[in-house]
């Protein structure tokens, strides 16, 4: 991957990953209450949920694909995305904790009053909450990335041997 298409790929993530703080909001103002309907407007909800991770990936992995025609590159690019976007994600997490405050854990916040054991509480949320998720979601990112990365790169190359295959010369690549 040339450096700045891997730079891009990890801003475009990052930028994700605050954008993602804010989604679950967004959709309790958009989305309805639950209907009568309960179980499909559950797996609406959760289609919204996370198939919003997707509209970072399969640009990305298309993009990835059309400059390197390899499907394994696509893969390493949503990786790489996924990853930036969790990382952003829980670092400004924990920049709302410490600094602005969460509703519910003000306790957390690093200018207000405390106790002797802050610093011992405030170590063991990071640690449990903010590294613990982070570490959690990352395996996920490595193998969910890996595949749609790789299926959407491979799907690519496949339509386009598929139109090459009608257009008579040209160059096919290796994929």
């Amino acid at each position: 991957m040339a450096r700045h298409r891997l730079l891009i790929y990890a801003l475009s993530g990052g930028i994700f990953g605050i954008a993602d703080w804010y989604y679950p909001t967004l959709l309790r103002v958009l989305v309805p209450a639950r209907s009568p309907a309960w179980l499909l407007s559950l797996v609406i909800e959760a289609l919204l949920i996370y198939g919003v991770w997707l509209m970072l990936a399969l640009p990305i992995a298309w993009y990835e694909t059309v400059h390197t025609l390899r499907p394994s590159m696509a893969a390493r690019a949503v990786i790489l995305a996924w990853i930036s976007a969790l990382v952003s994600y829980y670092l400004y997490y924990a920049l709302l904790l410490a600094f602005i405050g969460l509703p519910q854990l003000e306790q957390f916040l690093v200018w207000s009053p405390r106790d002797p054991s802050f610093w011992d509480v405030w170590a063991s949320m990071g640690k449990d909450l903010i590294l613990g998720q982070l570490l959690e979601w990352s395996v996920v990112a490595l193998i969910g990335g890996a595949v749609v990365g790789w299926c959407t790169g491979w799907l690519y190359c496949w339509r386009r041997q598929r139109i090459a295959a009608t257009i008579p010369a040209g160059p096919g690549g290796p994929c």
